[in-house]
């Protein structure tokens, strides 16, 4: 697991599917993330990750 931000353009996402009655949890999804690491020197390198865009994957018929 790992944490971080939520672009805006997923939470709005995120919201019009709810208001469709569209199903979202217990759904498998393909994640785009944003990875920045800022090194410091003498210190430990710090990643961020943001969360751009959530993609359904479309299991395949039985």
């Amino acid at each position: 697991m790992i944490k971080g931000k939520v672009g805006p353009l997923v939470s709005q996402d995120y919201l019009e599917r709810i208001e469709k009655d569209e199903q979202v949890i217990g759904r498998k999804w393909q994640a785009k993330l944003l990875k920045k690491s800022i090194d410091r020197p003498g210190q430990r390198t710090i990643t961020n990750y943001t969360l751009l865009e959530l993609l359904p994957i479309k299991l395949p018929s039985s």
